[in-house]
Order: structure tokens, then C-alpha cells, then sequence
């Protein structure tokens, strides 16, 4: 006796259509609360950390004696980064001071350009060149900028830019009688061995 099978037929079809159409929803949802809370896409995505910017702070000795430090913190506006914190540091009754800046991105790609913004904003704002009596290049990090110069906001300044992975680090001081540029170096040291402890 022949078997009818114009009811299995599409009934198979339509139990493949409905898992395929569930395994697509769940792909475009899971790719959108990505892009949404990470802002990447599955391999794109930076590696998940066991820290936060937040743990990245700079310690007050690598500052002047008495110098008022407000610490790191979240900034005000949204900056499209995923984490961001900025600790500013003042001395000599706001005549001296220093502002650290903290970036962590979903994707290494976009870390880079936030690197190149920076720069580029650097390069329109200030005039900064190398810096005389400070030979420092970070050897971790990914891409890295280091300038000094007369700044348009007065006094002479050292200034960093470094990518570090999907992390960005913006580091801008006075150096004057009191932040040294051997104090400026220690900090840069000491920001490069913090990274390369926490992303190892």
C-alpha cells in the first residue's frame, strides 16, 4: 500500500524554515546587542578583561609634592568608547598641571582611530616636536606619539598619545621646576609597565 506523503513533505520543509529562521533571530540579536554594548561584531571584538579602565589610575608619588588630584573618574560627554576615565592633577595653585586620559574601545580597529584623531588633534592645536633630554619610546605599545613644546595655553609641556591593544592613553603636563622631565619619564615608565602587567 502507497504511503502519502503530500503531508509530510511540507510539514519537513516548514520545521527547517522555522530553525533556520530561529538560528537567524538569534544571530541578528546576539550581533546587535554586540555592536549596541560592545560595538563589534563576534571575532572582531577585543578579548573581555578581568579589569576596567578604571584600574589604570596613576599613583600621586609620580606628582609634586602637594599637588591636588582629582582622580580618575568617568568624563561628562559621551566619547563612544566603551569604558573612558581622565584623572587631572594641579600644583603651584593651578599654575602646574596634568590630565590623564583613558580610552578602552570594542575593536583594536577602533582604538587605532581614535589614536589618529588624537594626533591629528594634537597636530592642529599644538606645536609640539621631541623632546630635548628625554630619550623614551614605549616598546609595547601598539602605536605611540611623544612630544614637548611651548603649549597655546601656556608654559612648556610634554605630551603622550598611546595605543596599547583597544586601549587609548593621552598624557599632557607642564614640565617646570617642579614636574620635572625626569618626573615626566617616570611616568611614562610607569604607564607602559602598567599596561604590558594588565594586558599580558
Amino acid at each position: 500500500m502507497d504511503q502519502d506523503t503530500s503531508t509530510t513533505r511540507p510539514n519537513r520543509n516548514s520545521k527547517w524554515l522555522l530553525a533556520t529562521l530561529l538560528i537567524l533571530t538569534l544571530l541578528i540579536v546576539f550581533g546587535g546587542f554586540q555592536l549596541f554594548y560592545k560595538q563589534c561584531l563576534f571575532w572582531t571584538c577585543a578579548p573581555s578583561r578581568s579589569f576596567s579602565a578604571f584600574d589604570l589610575k596613576l599613583p600621586y608619588n609620580l606628582f609634586p609634592d602637594g599637588a591636588t588630584v582629582d582622580d580618575l573618574h568617568s568624563p561628562s560627554k559621551f566619547d563612544w568608547s566603551l569604558e573612558s576615565g581622565v584623572m587631572s592633577i594641579h600644583w603651584r595653585e593651578g599654575k602646574g598641571g596634568a590630565v590623564y586620559h583613558i580610552w578602552r574601545y570594542g575593536t583594536e580597529w577602533q582604538a587605532s582611530r581614535s589614536f589618529a584623531f588624537h594626533r591629528r588633534m594634537d597636530e592642529e592645536d599644538e606645536k609640539y616636536s621631541s623632546c630635548p633630554g628625554l630619550d623614551y619610546y614605549s616598546k609595547f605599545a601598539d602605536q605611540y606619539y611623544l612630544g614637548c613644546g611651548e603649549s597655546r595655553f601656556g608654559g612648556y609641556r610634554g605630551d603622550l598619545i598611546g595605543r596599547y591593544e583597544e586601549f587609548v592613553i593621552s598624557f599632557n603636563t607642564t614640565i617646570d621646576d617642579q614636574m620635572s622631565i625626569e618626573m615626566f619619564k617616570r611616568v611614562l615608565g610607569f604607564i607602559d609597565e602598567q599596561m604590558e602587567y594588565y594586558l599580558k
